[in-house]
């Protein structure tokens, strides 16, 4: 990340400073491609070994949840690099971060996607979505995911693209306040 070039950010700012990573992944696609079962496999896993510490018991299914959609969009929308998966906690706070390369050309609508995603209210969009969905089910970027995340488990959501050597990288940051749920 030294070398990064920053072109936006959205949404909630979610400071990762101070926070040590209790999880650490990375999916290599191009070498062992991810197959979509194994997102949830992936986040059972990674919310399995967090929830050792039983402090994080009651809130497992938070957990769980916002990461498998956060891994399954990093699997959808990956353009074959690496996955960087980790989950780190402050206190009552947990941070879920999911790093993954897209394909250039998807770089604008998704920023359209998501500016819309902070710009709207969440509970009113979603149902405008579900909606939009029942009418074109073959839509995948409909924000659902994030928008579950935002309003059943009151997830603070932010995106950071940057550019680097492999190209445009996305890091989406989700941060889930215990205290909350």
């Amino acid at each position: 990340m030294t070398n990064d070039t920053e072109l936006w950010s959205l949404g909630e700012r979610c400071d990762l400073t101070g926070v040590a990573n209790d999880v650490s992944l990375t999916l290599f696609p191009r070498t062992f491609p991810v197959r979509w079962n194994l997102c949830s496999t992936i986040a059972d896993f990674c919310t399995s070994y967090l929830a050792t510490r039983t402090h994080f018991q009651a809130c497992r299914d938070a957990i769980n949840y916002v990461l498998n959609e956060l891994v399954e969009n990093a699997v959808k929308f990956s353009n074959g690099e690496t996955i960087n998966i980790s989950l780190g906690a402050i206190a009552d706070t947990i941070f879920i971060v999911v790093e993954n390369h897209v394909d250039p050309a998807s770089v604008d609508p998704l920023h359209a996607t998501l500016e819309q995603l902070v710009a709207e209210d969440p509970l009113e969009l979603m149902m405008r979505r579900v909606e939009e969905n029942a009418e074109h089910p073959e839509d995948d970027a409909s924000g659902l995911g994030f928008l579950t995340m935002m309003t059943d488990y009151q997830a603070a959501v932010c995106w950071r693209l940057t550019l680097d050597a492999e190209g445009p990288r996305l890091q989406t940051i989700a941060r889930l306040d215990l205290t909350q749920g």
